[in-house]
């Protein structure tokens, strides 16, 4: 069975190397299996749909696949430009910024660049989500129809806002600035965030952390418009997926 399965990898390998497809005799060649077992395993993983024979007798990844590899693939892929976006935000702002996502009703950060300066937010408190009543979680209950806003309020929000009504009129106008800024006063700091979209669907938040000395000298809208530009940028990147 083991061997069986090796043989099946290595096919499938061949076959991905080669996106117009595949011959008989390349796969031949390059796996040395004798033509009958080729043959035989190439057929059962037509049958089942990991790979496809084409009209004129190559051989493709088959869409059960595609379909099999393809949330991994998007993952993967969110992780790597989500990484390249937040450094090049801290990069161009001088600035802290992250990119967070939701995952199992948590807010998990996926990418982070701490800019080097000599006031900066503590990498604990800059990786710590409390939930909903952040910036980054305005955005997510703005733009993402799967969340239950008013459960939300109840559970967690109520003493932040006095009615669900004033909660909902609030993430209107996020909607309309598609941006979020929120003083936290705690912290000394700014947090601002904008969302990323894949398509129509709010895939991920970007955000920076900001102190409050470095905010309050004009540059607050620079730095909210150099946000919203790289959450463009994330949008469009990950546009083709």
């Amino acid at each position: 069975m083991i061997q069986v399965i090796e043989r099946i990898g290595v096919i499938l390998d061949l076959v991905a190397e080669q996106p117009e497809g595949a011959s008989l005799k390349s796969i031949e060649d390059a796996s040395g299996l004798n033509k009958g077992t080729l043959c035989n395993l190439l057929k059962s993983l037509c049958e089942i749909g990991y790979v496809s024979k084409k009209h004129n007798g190559v051989y493709i990844l088959g869409d059960k696949l595609k379909k099999l590899a393809y949330p991994q693939f998007i993952k993967d892929t969110l992780f790597t430009i989500a990484s390249k976006i937040a450094g090049n935000l801290a990069e161009e702002t001088r600035e802290s910024g992250m990119v967070v996502v939701r995952c199992d009703d948590e807010l998990q950060v996926i990418a982070k660049e701490i800019y080097d300066q000599s006031i900066v937010i503590n990498a604990r408190v800059f990786e710590s989500l409390p939930g909903y009543s952040t910036a980054i979680g305005h955005i997510f209950m703005a733009f993402d129809p799967e969340l239950d806003v008013k459960a939300i309020y109840k559970n967690e929000l109520s003493i932040h806002y006095s009615t669900l009504e004033e909660l909902n009129a609030r993430l209107d106008k996020v909607r309309k600035d598609r941006y979020f800024v929120k003083r936290l006063t705690d912290r000394h700091s700014y947090a601002i965030a904008a969302p990323v979209w894949n398509g129509d669907k709010l895939i991920a938040t970007l955000a920076m952390l900001v102190p409050d000395i470095r905010f309050n000298t004009g540059r607050d809208d620079e730095l909210i418009q150099t946000l919203i530009k790289y959450g463009s940028k994330m949008s469009r990147a990950l546009s083709p997926l």
